[in-house]
């Protein structure tokens, strides 16, 4: 290599085109932050050239769960920079732990629009994440004591959790009753279905926009 890192000018203007590059994925997932924030009161106002704008990262998820884009998004990002990290076995541990976030959540919410993209990306990402730790089976120079310390910590999450849903368990045994709702609107299914929906949608709003 002819360039030596912070050392001459070629490296200086690189740092300065790379901070610049990386300011792009940055502006595109704030821009789909933005999108998902503004979604519910755009689709409120009847905005139809909004979700035409933005159909390009909504019409793949279903109603309800638009929000997964962002998920989408960062997981890619992730993935795309683990391989900066200089360990190899730091770069297995967070490829995985990114993998497992990404089925656990994909398994919880099924976001796609189309059951069958559900399942190819859950299985997908199952197939990566077993690539991955049969990899992991064939590194050599492996840092035992790091290894050690990142097993320690998941064997303490894991106590953690089981732990935190058995106190939780007790709690909810323990508290008193509480109502599931906030408000209960009962009304004539043919007369006031209307109505209801419209009192529904005024009780959702925040309080200081009921009086504009």
């Amino acid at each position: 290599p002819t360039i030596v890192c912070w050392e001459g000018s070629g490296h200086t203007g690189m740092v300065v085109v790379s901070v610049f590059a990386c300011m792009v994925p940055v502006a595109f997932i704030a821009l789909a932050c933005a999108v998902v924030w503004r979604l519910p009161q755009e689709m409120r106002n009847g905005n139809a050239e909004f979700l035409r704008s933005f159909a390009f990262l909504l019409f793949r998820f279903r109603l309800g769960c638009e929000g997964y884009v962002i998920v989408f998004i960062v997981r890619n990002l992730l993935v795309s920079l683990v391989p900066v990290v200089p360990d190899a076995a730091a770069q297995v541990v967070l490829m995985v732990v990114v993998q497992l976030a990404s089925v656990i959540s994909a398994m919880r919410l099924l976001p796609w629009r189309v059951q069958q993209a559900n399942v190819l990306d859950v299985f997908t990402v199952t197939c990566t994440v077993l690539l991955l730790l049969f990899g992991a089976l064939l590194m050599e120079d492996v840092d035992g004591s790091a290894l050690s310390v990142v097993t320690c910590v998941i064997i303490a999450l894991a106590l953690l959790a089981v732990l935190g849903t058995l106190g939780y368990g007790i709690y909810v045994r323990l508290r008193p009753a509480q109502k599931a709702y906030q408000y209960f609107v009962c009304h004539h299914k043919a007369g006031a279905g209307n109505l209801a929906r419209l009192l529904k949608m005024q009780l959702q709003e925040p309080p200081a926009s009921l009086h504009r």
